[in-house]
């Protein structure tokens, strides 16, 4: 049995290169990369000693599967696997890449003059900014997990080769599907700093350089805000590729 490609283990996934990006400002391009042990030492953690008796049993009952029954003999249709595949991608994506709805405009003041500028409170407020991102991203689970499922009963009508994927990957999601739920509810958290952070490189630009002087007209904080969301997109972009991996 060949060892597996050592370039297997450098990459990097998306998600994982992001989020190091921001936890470290230029780190992400100079970080050494996983290696075979890093990572198989980081897999161990997610399993304790029941799990792993669990994993045990359950690859000794795929490896005894029989071989294959009348009627489980033919190929999946694989083009039709395919088209479903990618409709389900493209929903996941137009999901993601659907324009932010504008908040509701504010109430007048009580002589009726309009309120000028914007809430910058509630612009900073991820209760409200960060709503979209995790109404998407529970769509998104809903979505790729029902296409997982779905994939994988394909595969159950399969060859024994792939009934034995089928299974694996039934075990492996019953394994370690908790775990990964939990790591997925901790993403909102490092999109709330990211707001902080871009708000406050905004309120830096509202101070006037000499103190005594004036102070600089009030833009809305439509930029600052756009570059919020567009994080927000590459890291429901980059959760989508390792949820479809």
């Amino acid at each position: 049995m060949q060892a597996p490609h050592p370039t297997l283990f450098l990459h990097r996934p998306p998600i994982a290169a992001l989020l190091h990006q921001w936890g470290e400002p230029g780190a992400g391009h100079h970080a050494p990369p996983d290696t075979a042990t890093h990572r198989a030492l980081q897999w161990s953690q997610w399993l304790g000693t029941v799990g792993a008796i669990r994993l045990s049993r359950t690859l000794h009952a795929i490896d005894a599967l029989s071989a294959d029954a009348q009627g489980q003999s033919a190929m999946p249709a694989v083009h039709a696997l395919n088209a479903v595949f990618e409709s389900t991608q493209a929903e996941v994506m137009a999901l993601i890449c659907a324009p932010a709805v504008p908040p509701k405009p504010m109430r007048a003041r009580a002589d009726n003059t309009p309120v000028m500028g914007t809430n910058t409170e509630s612009d900073a407020d991820f209760s409200v900014q960060g709503a979209r991102f995790i109404e998407a991203q529970k769509q998104m689970q809903t979505k790729l997990g029902a296409l997982r499922v779905r994939l994988r009963n394909a595969l159950t009508q399969g060859p024994r080769a792939l009934r034995q994927l089928a299974a694996l990957d039934a075990a492996m999601d019953a394994l370690l599907s908790e775990r990964e739920q939990r790591l997925w509810a901790m993403t909102p958290n490092q999109l709330e700093k990211r707001l902080a952070h871009w708000h406050h490189q905004h309120q830096q630009t509202l101070q006037p350089a000499d103190p005594l002087g004036p102070r600089p007209h009030r833009h809305p904080p439509a930029g600052w805000l756009r570059r919020f969301e567009q994080e927000a997109q590459a890291l429901l972009t980059a959760e989508m590729q390792a949820r479809l991996q």
